[in-house]
């Protein structure tokens, strides 16, 4: 059992297979230039389903239209880039002179237009982070080329544990530079509560048509590259441990 970034991680196998510095880092949760708050949802939903949904974000502004939506032709036409080097993938999507949704609006104070950015990082030895950000263009941000100043960052931490085939123990936590000398806002908070709940509904849907089913397959689309990549990456690593046991 190992303590970081206020997070208990606790490792249920052999105990020399344990490294401590596989455990993903969660700066934000140190950092005075953020706040942050965790929860934890029981997901009637195979844990992979819910790698799925972070990092295909397409479903935003249909599932959380009322929060951290947005425009569905914005989130279409979004320029995306998928990056995989072999251990982690990360995806990357811009989507510039959006029209902010309504949990922007209330973290950020926003009055016009922003350029909107949301980046994912996913190592599954380690974990995944989807950081869903803004500047304002009013205020001239160039977002897209390292300047952030004039917006917000909100950082969504993934921390997600298999229970059975078909549940899953799903932990988050929510940190946002809105303000921190008062921590992350009820309001806040209280949207992207229900932006999870809207998630965990999904997939517990979507869970119960794949169990109806069992024997159909998927089908990749335009918008699955990082999912595609994110399970190739999976399958891989449970090949590999596959051949290391029957070597044992």
């Amino acid at each position: 059992m190992v303590e970081k970034d206020h997070l208990i991680w606790i490792w249920m196998g052999d105990a020399e297979l344990a490294d401590p510095a596989q455990i993903i880092d969660s700066p934000e949760h140190n950092d005075p230039k953020w706040t942050w708050r965790p929860y934890n949802f029981p997901v009637q939903a195979d844990w992979q389903l819910i790698v799925d949904n972070i990092m295909d974000l397409t479903h935003v502004p249909y599932i959380h239209a009322g929060t951290i939506g947005g425009n569905p032709e914005q989130h279409y036409g979004a320029e995306t880039k998928v990056e995989f080097d072999g251990k982690r993938v990360e995806l990357l999507r811009k989507m510039p002179n959006s029209v902010p949704p309504r949990s922007y609006i209330d973290a950020g104070g926003f009055k016009g237009r922003v350029d909107r950015w949301q980046e994912v990082r996913f190592e599954p030895a380690r974990g995944m982070t989807l950081r869903v950000n803004a500047g304002g263009c009013d205020a001239g941000t160039g977002a897209y080329e390292g300047r952030r100043d004039n917006g917000f960052e909100l950082a969504n931490n993934h921390f997600i544990t298999p229970e059975t085939e078909t549940t899953s123990h799903y932990l988050w936590t929510i940190c946002t530079t809105a303000n921190p000398a008062t921590g992350v806002p009820d309001k806040l908070f209280d949207q992207f509560f229900d932006t999870i709940t809207e998630d965990e509904e999904t997939l517990a849907l979507q869970q119960a048509r794949i169990n109806d089913d069992p024997g159909r397959p998927f089908v990749g689309i335009a918008s699955d590259g990082a999912v595609n990549q994110a399970r190739r990456l999976l399958s891989a690593m449970a090949e590999a441990e596959e051949g290391q046991g029957i070597a044992a």
